[in-house]
């Protein structure tokens, strides 16, 4: 017989079970976890952090920017993109995320940069992006209800970076001191809060 643990933080949403053991999942109820049991390992899959990926779009001298503006925080200019919808690729969700705010349409290449958000338990994926296409127009953040978040999306100069804020501060810092040149492998970051 195998002890199970599982925290109370979670909520199962599949049963695990096989043909020896099984559980009364309304004990779990709190839970949320897939798993599998074989040969006699509990292997739990904890549903704990949303997947958000971010172009890195550049052209030129200059990068692609959308500002935000909310109610409850100050305005600031990020990378473009958003979350990771249930049956997409990260790179299919970049692509439409960046039509949607920007109507340019991108080739999304290799990861360059993540960042963890901690408190909100997010997962940020920023990838290097190509080959720009369109005509560029402030689009819109339909995963947003409620007031418009987007309020401008430009290209800015990749120098200005650090003088706008932009987030992440270390993408920005990077992109200021080297350009792509100095994105050849993939930088971490860990942020405590969004806010």
């Amino acid at each position: 017989m195998s002890l199970i643990v599982i925290p109370e933080s979670c909520r199962i949403e599949k049963p695990l079970a096989n043909d020896e053991e099984s559980y009364n999942s309304s004990d779990y109820s709190s839970v949320s976890a897939t798993g599998v049991i074989l040969f006699g390992v509990v292997f739990l899959r904890v549903k704990s952090h949303f997947t958000v990926v971010r172009g890195v779009v550049l052209l030129q001298n200059r990068v692609l920017l959308v500002r935000h503006e909310r109610e409850n925080r100050p305005a600031f200019w990020c990378f473009p993109g958003g979350f990771v919808e249930e049956g997409e690729t990260v790179r299919q969700a970049l692509a439409r995320e960046i039509k949607e705010e920007t109507h340019l349409e991108v080739e999304p290449g290799r990861l360059v940069f993540v960042q963890e958000f901690v408190k909100e338990q997010a997962i940020e994926l920023f990838f290097l992006c190509s080959k720009p296409a369109g005509h560029l127009k402030l689009g819109t953040d339909p995963e947003n209800a409620g007031p418009r978040v987007l309020a401008d999306v430009a290209w800015k100069n990749r120098l200005d970076l650090i003088r706008l804020g932009v987030r992440p501060l270390e993408l920005g810092g990077i992109l200021v001191r080297s350009g792509e040149d100095d994105l050849a492998h993939v930088e971490f970051a860990e942020v405590l809060s969004k806010e």
